[in-house]
């Protein structure tokens, strides 16, 4: 891709981004939460998941790496202008919000294209104001109650549904999860040794087969082409069950909604207040990553590895309790563990294995150190 694609494609990211509501925030008022360290990515779409820590160069088309917070927010499937701190409805359609990834920046009224990577005062002296980038590949949320897998491309996503015994259907998605139509598409889908021919839906909206009726787990190959000229690509379903369109939901007490461990609603205010206690989840959520990578739900590492993450970095709020000998080795390890669960987050939703694993030694390393930190303070 050339310079001039480039140049689109960050007008695209110019123009997706969304500032949040008075409900969120008020005044001028900056979010008590840490923020997350620097990070630097690749401007190119088909490099989305090179994240470093440190300046330099995409190894993959030598474009300079941009420096970004990346964070956790929740926004709306449906008005993708929502943007809120914590989980909860949309404030229009009432659906559930949903976790996506952003880039957080301030900016100010007199200079509103400037983005400053940290809090702070505008020449006339008013506090710059938060603001939120969304990210291409940030929300890999399904829309249908299905499941969601990235394309090699880099480019589309496909979600995957079983919404009736005997009908296999799939949706295709861009990089921002904007629908896309099927037409000129095509695919099979593979159930053991029969294939049945995947057919755009009579609306468009999706690719559709007439399958037998499958016992439950069902497991389904769709081999899909994005375009007449191009190679099939492979993805693999399980349904433990028939999936289910989400439904429009009515407000409800913030104490009886999701908890930590439910996909999308990751709490931040139900994370424990101590050092200790930030450590032990951080072990119990490496457990449980560890297990999950062993049985191969790729697509759920996401949930321990960015739980772990937030409660890493409510570790930087605990600075004075670390001996000042470990101090620079614990924030040395909190980058590395939120740097590695990024990188989990984005593997799991490619399916690739090797990288997790890869990926899981520096997530396992960084926990380690802080384990070692925490107990030498002891």
């Amino acid at each position: 891709m050339g310079r001039p694609a480039v140049r689109l494609w960050l007008l695209v990211v110019a123009l997706a981004v969304v500032r949040p509501s008075p409900a969120s925030l008020s005044g001028g008022a900056q979010p008590t939460r840490s923020l997350p360290p620097i990070s630097y990515v690749c401007p190119m779409p088909q490099d989305v998941e090179v994240l470093e820590d440190k300046p330099g160069t995409c190894p993959r088309c030598g474009m300079t790496l941009s420096p970004v917070r990346l964070d956790s927010r929740w926004s709306c499937p449906v008005h993708t202008t929502v943007v809120r701190d914590q989980a909860g409805p949309c404030p229009i359609c009432r659906r559930d919000l949903v976790r996506v990834t952003v880039s957080v920046f301030w900016t100010c009224a007199a200079q509103p294209k400037a983005h400053e990577l940290a809090p702070g005062a505008c020449a006339d002296g008013t506090p710059r104001a938060i603001a939120y980038e969304r990210r291409a590949h940030g929300d890999h949320n399904p829309r249908h109650g299905g499941q969601f897998f990235m394309a090699s491309d880099n480019w589309h996503h496909l979600e995957g549904t079983y919404p009736e015994p005997g009908v296999f259907r799939v949706f295709i998605y861009d990089d921002y999860t904007r629908p896309v139509a099927v037409s000129g598409m095509s695919g099979r889908a593979a159930i053991d040794a029969r294939s049945v021919t995947l057919h755009p839906s009579t609306d468009g909206t999706s690719l559709e087969a007439r399958v037998d009726r499958l016992a439950f787990p069902a497991h389904i190959t769709a081999n899909v082409k994005f375009s007449p000229k191009s190679s099939e690509q492979r993805f693999d379903f399980t349904f433990a069950s028939l999936t289910k369109e989400p439904d429009r939901l009515e407000p409800a007490p913030t104490s009886a909604r999701s908890t930590l461990s439910t996909p999308g609603n990751i709490d931040t205010s139900r994370l424990p207040s101590t050092t200790a206690g930030l450590i032990e989840f951080i072990n119990e959520r490496n457990d449980d990553l560890k297990r999950r990578l062993d049985q191969g739900s790729l697509g759920d590492l996401w949930i321990p590895a960015l739980e772990s993450k937030e409660a890493a970095l409510a570790l930087e709020a605990h600075a004075a309790e670390w001996p000042a000998d470990r101090r620079a080795a614990v924030s040395r390890a909190v980058r590395d563990l939120v740097i590695a669960a990024w990188r989990i987050d984005r593997f799991g939703d490619m399916g690739d294995k090797p990288q997790l694993v890869e990926t899981y030694r520096m997530f396992a390393a960084a926990i380690g150190d802080l384990n070692r930190a925490y107990a030498r303070q002891r």
